[in-house]
């Protein structure tokens, strides 16, 4: 089988597997899936030939913005609140 054959093969196996796990998703989770693969998509295609930049500047991170569903966030801020602005004063 040639590389190319071989690379097309893999990528439908994986490409079913996706897929066999999405249908085992919640709508809102599936938005999710969606959501994740398109920002995956936007970076372009990726690979061991293409290394990840350390120290990216905020412009970076700002593709991230609005990528978290605003419940998520509510939740985030919550188990913040109730588990990490608690003082033990007998503790350390």
């Amino acid at each position: 089988m040639s590389d190319i054959a071989k690379r097309g093969s893999e990528e439908e196996e994986i490409k079913r597997r996706v897929i066999e796990q999405l249908d085992a998703l919640g709508v809102r989770d599936k938005l999710k899936v969606l959501d994740f693969s398109r920002e995956l998509a936007a970076r372009g295609p990726a690979g061991p030939q293409q290394p990840r930049s350390v120290g990216a500047t905020g412009g970076a991170v700002l593709a991230f913005a609005g990528t978290i569903p605003k419940d998520d966030l509510e939740e985030i801020r919550r188990a913040v609140e109730e588990d990490c602005e608690k003082v033990d004063e007998e503790g350390w």
